[in-house]
């Protein structure tokens, strides 16, 4: 059943319901409350399959260790619900991907599982964030291309920007470790020590080696929060 507003059925004959992937399916008015306005409307349920759960690395330094991966992609994926077969919440919706199975591309939905949240919820009820040690921010945006990483952007007046390292830039290596890979890089950079460390890195601009040392912060600190009433 999917609950609507009544007036959309009201007195309606046919009702086409119009999937995420694009596909017509048949329903029929159920139920309309005069009272509240809710309406009901039969269809046939549509799974969501969930083909991968890995980890994920984003562009902003974030990785998820044990991301879920469904199809087929709902359009409005920010923030909706990954509901199991018993109707329990076991995700929220972060992202619109582009993954490749059986050979093909195809869309599907990033979600970030509702077990993370167990631990912390409290934490984030009563204090505003997690109880945990803050990790260091370069303000660093990275893409990885043929195993290698390159920066493809910084925040504006953020650690890295500071530092001099540029959009372009070839990362080689954090704290003399090598990384080709975007979990490589986080990974080593999170090693470091908490925000506020200072991060070695070595660069590549232009075929010239470079040696950086680039000064941390939690990035928490750095975003405007609501002032008490």
């Amino acid at each position: 059943m999917i609950l609507t507003i009544g007036y959309l059925v009201t007195e309606a004959t046919d009702v086409w319901l119009t999937t995420p992937d694009g596909r017509e399916l048949a329903g029929h008015p159920l139920a309309y409350d005069q009272v509240t306005g809710f309406g009901l409307v039969f269809a046939e349920p549509q799974a969501v399959r969930i083909f991968a759960r890995r980890d994920f690395a984003g562009a902003w330094e974030y990785l998820l260790e044990d991301a879920l991966f469904a199809t087929p992609a709902h359009p409005h994926w920010s923030g909706c619900a990954l509901i199991d077969g018993r109707g329990r919440l076991v995700g929220i919706g972060s992202l619109l991907v582009r993954e490749l199975t059986a050979g093909a591309e195809i869309d599907a939905n990033m979600f970030v599982p509702i077990d993370l949240l167990k631990p912390i919820l409290e934490d984030l009820a009563t204090r505003g964030r997690a109880s945990r040690q803050s990790r260091p921010w370069l303000g660093v945006y990275a893409a990885e291309m043929t195993g290698k990483v390159y920066v493809t952007g910084v925040a504006e007046g953020g650690p890295a920007q500071l530092a001099d390292i540029r959009e372009g830039d070839l990362i080689v290596q954090v704290a003399e470790h090598d990384v080709a890979t975007l979990p490589d890089f986080y990974r080593r950079l999170w090693a470091v020590g908490p925000a506020g460390s200072g991060v070695p890195l070595t660069a590549f601009r232009g075929g010239m080696r470079l040696h950086l040392n680039v000064r941390s912060v939690d990035r928490g600190d750095l975003l405007k929060r609501p002032q008490p009433n």
